[in-house]
């Protein structure tokens, strides 16, 4: 199946540095927290893969098609993914380009001067975002009966 996804070199490269990204968030968080359980959605701290709407129009559509034949498809992409987030009771902590830790790791060839001048919209457009809940309020918290 890789087959009908090798010409996408970019998009591949990517993919190796958000698994580089996850990877060394977790060391970190673990090499800090050592007794810290990790789960799918985390533990006390949330990691996010967001793509916003204008980087999917303008760089993945070669990768949405083959998906499609696949039988696979997307939900709609939003202009700011991480705002919806933030909208749901979270906090961002910090945000990691994909693209940028490529670049840095040497996964992709694209030279920084050009990913941080003409190409900021591959830059923003696909990062990891950290985020942590927000305490509920406390019109949220049981009511107390008075006596």
């Amino acid at each position: 199946m890789f087959q009908r996804f090798t010409h996408l070199t970019e998009p591949n490269a990517s993919n190796a540095a958000r698994h580089r990204i996850i990877d060394d968030l977790l060391r970190e968080r673990l090499r800090a927290l050592p007794d810290l359980p990790v789960v799918p959605l985390g533990a006390g701290f949330l990691l996010c893969d967001l793509i916003d709407a204008r980087f999917v129009r303008r760089y993945g559509q070669a990768l949405r098609k083959i998906i499609r034949e696949l039988g696979g498809d997307f939900a709609d992409p939003l202009d700011d993914p991480a705002a919806v987030v933030a909208s749901l009771g979270y906090r961002q902590l910090a945000a990691y380009s994909v693209m940028a830790r490529a670049v840095e790791h040497g996964i992709s060839r694209m030279p920084r001067w050009l990913l941080n001048t003409l190409m900021r919209s591959v830059r923003d457009g696909y990062r990891i975002v950290a985020f942590q809940a927000l305490p509920l309020p406390d019109a949220a918290a049981p009511a107390v009966k008075a006596k």
